[in-house]
């Protein structure tokens, strides 16, 4: 059985920026923030800018032009656009790893 006391040393010997220079958790963690953080702005969008009920048509109309409204989708926007790109890069540094280890000629 482990104890706790394993983990608990484990844990307060890793320094964040030792894990931030591994390239696997570094992918990881941007992958994890920027959906988290993209997820908070499109609800806040939802609660702050989109109008549900009857007067929802009136209120779209005035809101559709906040700059408030207009900055958080933008953002939300932007994030979505980051997401892609993170993804991109650790798909092709996996496949640039997987080249390099089976000695793949090209």
């Amino acid at each position: 059985m482990i104890s706790h006391y394993c983990c608990t040393r484990f844990l307060t010997n890793m320094n964040l920026t030792n894990l931030l220079a591994n390239p696997i958790f570094a992918s990881i963690a941007s992958i994890i923030g920027v959906a988290v953080v993209h997820y908070i702005f499109v609800n806040l969008y939802y609660l702050l800018c989109v109008p549900t009920g009857f007067t929802a048509i009136i209120w779209n109309i005035v809101s559709l032009g906040s700059p408030f409204c207009y900055a958080i989708n933008t953002i939300q926007y932007k994030l979505a656009e980051n997401y892609v790109i993170i993804w991109t890069g650790a798909v092709m540094a996996a496949v640039g790893w997987f080249a390099s280890k089976v000695k793949l000629k090209y």
